[in-house]
């Protein structure tokens, strides 16, 4: 198997976040030769992590931050797949926070929202007053549900 199937690999198993998968990859990340798949495979590990226990509180810890180079596109899938009350207060709570996200971040958790119906007033009135363009654009984009 070549470097490249072995990455695919390797990131489709922390994609997928089975928990069976660990031992290969905890192996593959302490003993490995090649520095990329070893920090493919920690990656990897992370995001299986992040699956376990209290997820939706460590999936919405982790937006943001990519520090283990894993993806904000995957983590709002994941809450998006496990959506609840508790989710959608978070994320509106993350668009109003200092310092603020990303622009494309917000763009991708204001899409998020407007999906799930669930973009909170105040979320709308701030974004709405924001002096970016984009922000404002944001908020006319969520008050017509993403349409």
């Amino acid at each position: 198997m070549n470097q490249g199937d072995r990455s695919a690999a390797i990131s489709a198993l922390g994609e997928i976040g089975s928990p069976s998968a660990l031992p290969a990859l905890q192996a593959l990340a302490s003993t490995g030769e090649n520095p990329m798949l070893r920090s493919l495979a920690a990656s990897a590990i992370r995001q299986i992590g992040l699956l376990e226990g209290d997820a939706i509180g460590k999936l919405l810890g982790a937006i943001g931050d990519n520090s283990d180079w894993i993806q904000d596109d995957w983590i709002l899938a994941q809450l998006h797949r496990r959506w609840n009350d508790r989710i959608a207060t978070r994320v509106n709570e993350l668009l109003l926070a200092n310092p603020p996200l990303s622009r494309g971040l917000r763009l991708r958790i204001t899409a998020l929202l407007a999906a799930k119906h669930e973009v909170n007033s105040t979320t709308m009135n701030t974004l709405a007053l924001a002096s970016e363009r984009e922000d404002h654009w944001l908020a006319v984009a969520a008050a017509s549900g993403g349409d």
